[in-house]
């Protein structure tokens, strides 16, 4: 309990996000947990627990930069952005990773790119994947619905914004643009990923036996 005292009190008075034991917290946390609640020699029997917690901890946002770097899913997003405009009516280009209406543009970089969605889908589908035994083509299927939900969500939100900012709502698209917009993006993907899964899949899942 000390130490899920100490980790606490590190993670309330850290003021960086990327701290290193502010991100372990949950890790260590539950570990102290399964420690206090039985002995130290059956802690192998949480593995399964301890992992799925754990992939909270491990920075994907860098490990994923390596093999999909950032600027190639923002021209990724623009692409699909320009498509959704262009379907429904809209005189739109997009040249690299600007989304250019005639009354205004915007440029998809850092935050606004798929990037960070895509991350925290695929960590979702890893738990899943984890804890229910699927079959592969089910584990595939859950895979690429969580891809293009990703870009889906997030290209919904890209559109939105480029319209606020050809229609010269700046108050709007400031809100959209920042964190509590992004967040109701975020949960939707989630929640639309949840449907897939119960919808498509869950009918016919069994959970894993516990050891």
């Amino acid at each position: 309990m000390g130490l899920i005292s100490y980790l606490l009190f590190r993670g309330i008075v850290s003021n960086n996000g990327l701290d290193l034991i502010t991100r372990m917290y949950p890790i260590f946390s539950v570990i102290g947990i399964y420690l206090a609640a039985s002995k130290a020699s059956k802690i192998g029997q949480y593995w399964r627990e301890i992992f799925i917690v754990s992939l909270t901890g491990i920075p994907w946002e860098h490990i994923s930069s390596v093999v999909f770097p950032v600027a190639k899913v923002s021209i990724l997003d623009a692409k699909i952005s320009r498509l959704m405009l262009w379907y429904v009516g809209f005189d739109v280009s997009q040249r690299d990773n600007l989304v250019i209406l005639p009354k205004g543009a915007i440029q998809i970089a850092g935050p606004c790119s798929s990037f960070d969605l895509l991350g925290l889908m695929w960590q979702s589908c890893l738990v899943i994947c984890l804890y229910f035994t699927l079959k592969k083509n089910q584990q595939v299927l859950l895979w690429i619905c969580s891809t293009l939900i990703a870009l889906g969500v997030n290209g919904v939100r890209l559109c939105l914004m480029a319209l606020l900012v050809a229609n010269n709502r700046t108050a709007a698209f400031d809100y959209w643009h920042g964190s509590a917009g992004a967040e109701i993006f975020t949960t939707a993907a989630i929640l639309i990923l949840a449907l897939v899964y119960f919808q498509a899949i869950a009918r016919k899942r069994q959970v894993l036996p516990q050891v």
